[in-house]
């Protein structure tokens, strides 16, 4: 017995001096990130006609860390950043009048300011993390503030009124429809996916989000219903590994 154990003690170094062979490492990184995004939302609003508005994209900022623990070719990598997410809505429609229809128009940009958490897994090119990935996960985003941008027209039977102010962005249900501060749920989250390139200690990622949360909210005293809408986002960043 003591023979066949130490063929087996003697077997198992020679295999793991092979190369290719040695057991595989985890390793441990975090990488500062910064980039760009561009947002919008899907949006529907049951009490307008289909049509009548319109949903554009805005620009935002995104910076934070990623903390990655890799091994072999996949990771699991979580992060913590400063998001910018938000949307343009243009509305217009027509009020039947005795002069004839009047046009009303809404140009409106929203800015929603997240603490965004994300979780995801990633497939590299290689052992070592180096060249492409893909990766997938979802992602939970804490409201931190916003601001709303109005520039809005109307046209009456005393000639075209234009009207433009600006509304803080808080989390809750607004407590009046004539609550001056614009109101909207605290937490979002959905799911997310994208590409990426590492090269050295660079690491270059595009992805994009979908929000499963309705961030509408109810406005008290208002027959109407709230609008529903739900993030959207392609983001791109640029990271660097620390070690």
């Amino acid at each position: 017995m003591k023979t066949i154990h130490k063929l087996a003690v003697i077997g198992a170094l020679c295999w793991g001096s092979v190369p290719g062979v040695a057991h595989a490492q985890t390793s441990f990184s975090l990488v500062p990130q910064i980039g760009l995004s561009l947002t919008t939302a899907r949006y529907e609003d049951a009490s307008q006609p289909s049509g009548a508005i319109d949903i554009a994209y805005r620009r935002g900022l995104t910076a934070g860390v990623l903390a990655s623990l890799q091994h072999q070719r996949v990771s699991l990598q979580v992060g913590a950043q400063f998001a910018a997410r938000g949307f343009t809505l243009n509305e217009t429609y027509a009020t039947p009048s005795s002069a004839g229809p009047l046009a009303t128009n809404y140009h409106q940009q929203y800015r929603f300011n997240y603490l965004d958490f994300p979780l995801t897994v990633a497939f590299s090119q290689h052992p070592d993390g180096q060249g492409a990935q893909v990766f997938g996960g979802g992602y939970v985003a804490v409201l931190l503030g916003g601001q709303v941008k109005y520039d809005n027209s109307f046209e009456t039977l005393n000639g075209p009124v234009n009207f433009q102010s600006e509304s803080q962005v808080r989390a809750g249900d607004s407590p009046s429809i004539l609550q001056g501060d614009f109101y909207t749920k605290r937490v979002d989250a959905g799911v997310k996916a994208g590409v990426g390139y590492r090269w050295h200690s660079l690491l270059l990622r595009g992805s994009y989000q979908i929000g499963l949360v309705n961030l509408g909210t109810v406005q008290q005293n208002n027959p109407l219903p709230a609008p529903k809408y739900y993030n959207r986002s392609f983001d791109i960043s640029l990271g660097y590994y620390l070690f």
